[in-house]
Order: structure tokens, then sequence, then C-alpha cells
């Protein structure tokens, strides 16, 4: 007998009434699971940290007069929760505020001065002393005080001008003239009024320090008339006003890792600069696709001046400046390509094709007309450092959170930025690189390889997962029967991969010893997830390594980063730096990531 619920065996009949009846006893009883005090409790809570936050006078920006917006309230418990911070570098860690620096113009480099970061790295008051030139600059030689703050240009007192070099008029300084050019007319930078006063405006901060280094340089953009496609140059060597129609411009793609512009040059200009064809193609991206590109008997493509070049930029990168190489050409055949690029342009189908990255005809002209061109030269521009970012990156690490710095920079670069942010300790640590310089052979890496390997496995995930589905109502042993199978087909994948590239097995051997080194010091003890004691393990990747880890040996890379106190990828791409904060979130249980920029 159910006596317990004190009912005298009577069944009631079935109404309305007594259904909602006991609906609303339902919810009655079940609110005291969850006490709405508890969540207004909550939410108290999280206004009074916002108060607390925005009241915080340590975290208020006088540069901007500004302070701390919490936009998402619900997050603030969370940050107490992170393991892992993944951080772009520019604009993060970097104050996204770019100098012009240096240059180079047909092998002869321009420009002297140490960096701030490379004086944090030598952990130096200042590097080796250049007496600077003491004679007077051109009167050409200056910027507005609104550009001013871009260039930080200074040459030595015994060394080459480049400021008394320009105004000359044989063909060298007829070459630097068109550098300069290629400067204040490849880019998308717009000139606004802001408080009063002319502003340069750009979704890149590196295209500020570029138009303002052409304007102490002699060439200053004057306008942009977005209607008529010009732009206007201001020669403040001849004091001459030029008018440069803008034909066609190529944005800059990471895929691509370059911009270019197509423009007609007036005939002063073409006088001034040289050369014949009014038609030239200005284009300026990373070196290693634009060293590429170089007409074969072209000014600068001979072995000799590109290894002299590399060495350069590598230099450059040493100390943390940012490179970016120029070349040009003359296009003569513009009306015949130009007919081809406004059907392609224009067509719905090429245009889907190439948002898609599936081969297309506007890629195809783009290529045809990036290619066989001339060197110019390359230049160096500086991001300093945040006030404070070391310091703050050193207190994270002391707190046993791991900081991955995913950067597009040159490996250099990269290496000597995290190591005066305090990312890579400067001795002491068991670092791990996987990179193009200490593997050269991930050089011979084609990505069309990579892409096939990459289908093969997906199809064998696929094909796995899809089994373990339609197995989950048959016997255990029948699952995991089916599994191993997989397994060993994803296996044989592998194996038949390392037969075909042999020479890339080291670089999944160097893993591999990193994760027993790990397991091995773990076991002992001797590892402090602070860093701030014992044996401290960091890994520094390239775009090639994340290509081979990520297809090959995705499990391994996750747990060797995992294990890592912090990990630096160097020249990454967008979709790469997707894809490793994703390979910690699906492969480290209970980890919280914490992810900046882009």
């Amino acid at each position: 007998e159910m006596w317990y619920l004190a009912s005298d065996g009577h069944v009631p009949e079935f109404s309305l009434a007594g259904f909602v009846k006991m609906t609303l006893r339902f919810f009655l009883l079940e609110y005291q699971f969850v006490p709405v005090s508890l969540y207004v409790s909550m939410n108290m809570i999280y206004i009074t940290s916002k108060f607390f936050i925005l009241q915080d006078i340590s975290m208020y920006d006088h540069e901007q007069d500004a302070l701390c917006q919490v936009r998402q309230m619900s997050l603030l418990d969370e940050l107490g929760q992170v393991t892992h911070i993944f951080s772009d570098k520019t604009g993060t860690l970097t104050s996204n505020h770019m100098e012009f620096r240096r240059c180079i113009i047909d092998g002869i480099p321009y420009g002297v001065g140490d960096t701030a970061i490379s004086r944090a790295v030598s952990g130096e008051a200042g590097g080796t002393v250049v007496p600077r030139r003491s004679r007077p600059t051109p009167a050409f030689a200056c910027c507005k005080p609104s550009t001013a703050t871009y260039v930080n240009y200074e040459e030595s007192e015994q060394g080459v001008s480049l400021l008394d070099e320009l105004p000359g008029r044989d063909e060298g300084a007829a070459r630097r003239r068109e550098f300069m050019v290629n400067l204040a007319v490849n880019h998308s930078v717009l000139l606004e009024m802001v408080n009063g006063r002319e502003e340069l405006c750009a979704s890149s901060p590196d295209e500020q320090a570029f138009v303002a280094g052409a304007e102490f340089f002699g060439f200053e953009l004057v306008q942009r008339n977005s209607e008529k496609a010009t732009l206007t140059i201001r020669d403040k060597i001849s004091g001459a006003m030029h008018i440069v129609e803008l034909l066609v411009a190529f944005p800059y793609e990471s895929s691509r890792k370059r911009m270019s512009v197509l423009v007609r040059l007036p005939p002063a200009l073409v006088e001034s600069c040289g050369g014949g064809s009014a038609v030239r193609l200005y284009s300026k991206g990373a070196d290693s696709v634009m060293l590429s590109v170089l007409a074969a008997n072209s000014r600068g493509s001979d072995g000799p001046s590109v290894t002299e070049l590399q060495k350069l930029l590598c230099d450059w990168a040493d100390i943390a400046l940012r490179t970016l190489v120029f070349c040009k050409r003359e296009v003569d055949h513009f009306d015949e390509w130009y007919a081809r690029w406004a059907v392609a342009s224009n067509s719905v189908e090429q245009i889907r094709k190439h948002k898609l990255g599936e081969p297309n005809a506007i890629s195809q002209l783009q290529a045809e007309l990036e290619s066989q061109m001339e060197l110019q030269g390359a230049t160096a521009i500086e991001d300093k450092l945040q006030d404070g970012v070391p310091e703050v990156l050193a207190d994270l690490r002391t707190a046993g959170i791991k900081v991955w710095m995913l950067t597009g920079d040159k490996i250099g670069t990269a290496k000597n930025i995290a190591t005066a942010c305090n990312i890579l300790p400067r001795a002491g640590a068991r670092v791990l690189e996987l990179t193009t310089e200490s593997h050269p052979v991930l050089n011979e890496l084609k990505t069309s390889e990579l892409l096939k390997a990459q289908l093969v496995m997906a199809a064998v995930e696929a094909e796995r997962d899809a089994a373990a589905q339609a197995d989950w109502g048959r016997a255990t042993h029948r699952r995991q029967a089916a599994e191993a199978a997989h397994e060993e087909e994803l296996l044989n994948q592998i194996k038949r991969f390392d037969r075909e590239h042999a020479e890339l097995v080291s670089v999944r051997s160097d893993l591999e010893k990193q994760w027993a080194a790990m397991a091995t010091v773990q076991a002992s003890g001797a590892m402090h997830s602070t860093g701030t004691g014992g044996t401290t393990f960091c890994m520094v990747l390239d775009e090639k390594a994340i290509e081979y880890c990520g297809v090959l040996c995705k499990s391994l890379l996750a747990a060797v980063g995992s294990g890592c106190h912090s990990v630096v990828a160097c020249r990454a791409r967008k979709d790469q730096k997707a894809q490793l904060l994703n390979l910690v979130k699906e492969n480290v249980k209970k980890s919280c990531c914490l992810a900046i920029g882009d």
C-alpha cells in the first residue's frame, strides 16, 4: 500500500484545473533547487565588480583619456580560471605605433640606431654609440606635426646619406626617388581632418609610417580623390605637384603576403624617376614571396645580392624591426591585360571562386602582373613595446598561466620580442625550435602535398567517427575493434607520408624527444608549473612547422604545447592562429583559453 501518498486509493479523473494546479505545484517545489536569491546575488556581485573595474585608476588610459570598459559582465568570473593566453603581438604587446627607422635601396643600407626591444634583450641602456649626422639636413627633410611621430630616421656622421643623394641628377638618384614614390602611392591611407588638423588614417599602422617616411624624404601625399581615383603627390625637392592616376589596386591578402597598385605616372614624374612606360606596378610584401618573383636579369636579382639583402633583413629582424620588400614593374601591355581583368573582376563566378580560394582568373591575372619585377629595396619599421608588458607577462608566468605569442613576424623578430617580454626566458630553459632555420628541410615541404595528406587523414577520421556513431548500440568489444582498425589506418597513412618524405621525420622526432623529456622531468618532480624553479620548457614554431605538425602529429603537438610554459609561433597566418587555439581547446582537458587579437 502506498501509505506515504496519504491517499484513500481513489484515482481522480483528469481535469484541466487539476493539471494546471499540479503544474504550478511542480514549479513551486522546484524553484527551491535554484533559488532566485542566488541569481540576484550573482548579478549584484557582477555589478559591484564592474564598478570597481571602472573606478580602477591603474587601468586608466591616459593617451585616449578613457577608463576600462566592461562589455560582458558574465566573463568576469572566467578571468580567474584562465589557463592559456593566446596573444597577438601588434597592438597587444606592442604599442601599434610604427616609426620609419631604416631602408635599403640598390643594395645600400641607410639609417642607424638601436631599438628599444634590442636594448631590452641585451639588458643594456644603449647599444654601440654611432656619431649622428651633425651637418644641416636639406630643407625638404621634414614632416608635418601630425606625421612627424611616424618617422625616427637618423644618419651617421661618416656613412652614406640618402638625404644628400635624393636631389641628384644621376640614375641612382632617380631610382631612390622612385622608391619613395612607391612608398607614397602604394597604400590605402586616407587624409582626414581630426581636431582641426590633417591626420593619416589607415587600416594598417605600417602604411602610416610608409607615407610619413615618403613625406620626410621629399614626396608628400597631399590628396586622395576617390571619385577620380587619383593621388596628388607634392615633390618637395623640386616643388612640383604630381597627379598619379590609380588604375587597379590589389589589396593585401595573407595568402599572397603582398599588396600592389597599378598606376599611371604623369610625364614630369616619369622624367624624375627615369624609365620608359608611364604605367607601372608598385608592390610591397614579405621577402619570402617578393624575392621569388624577380625578373631573372633585373637589378639586384643575382644570387649574391639577394643573399646580402636576406642577411641584412635578418639582422634587422634580430633587433625587432619589421621589414618589407618593395618592387616595381613597368607594364607595356596594360590595355591588353586590363581588358581581361575587367571581364574577370566583374564575373560573379570568378569573384566567388576567389573568395573561396579556388583556382580563378582574378588570382591568375594578379600573379601574371606580379611577376618579372625589379627589386627596389626594403624598409625597417619599429613598433615599441607597451609600458609594463614585460612585468605583466612575468607575473602571468609566475601564476602558472601559459602564454602563447602568435605573430606573423620573422623568426628572429618574434624571438627577440618574446625575450624582451619575458615570454621566452633569457637563459636556463629548454627551448624546442621547429622552424625553417632549425630544420631547413621544412622549406622543401610543399603545401599541395600537405593538403593531399590532410584530405586523406580527414577522410579516415570522418569514417572513424561515422562508424563509432553507427556502432553505438553494439557490443563494447566490437566498437573497440573498429576504433583500433581506424587508428591503425591513420598510423599507416602517417607511415606512408614518412616514406615519401623521410627527411621530415626529424621534426616529429624532436617533438617526441621533448615530450619524453617533459615526462621524465615531471616524474622526478623537477618541473614547476610556475616556471620560477626547476626546468622550464618552451617551444618556437613557424608557418611550415604548424602546417606539418597540424596534419601528421596533431595530438603530439597539443601535448608538448600544453606542457610548455610558453610558445612562440612565427610567420603564422590568421587561420593558423585559430588552428593553434582550437588545438589546445580540443585536446587539453579543463583548459580555459583567453584569445587576444586576430
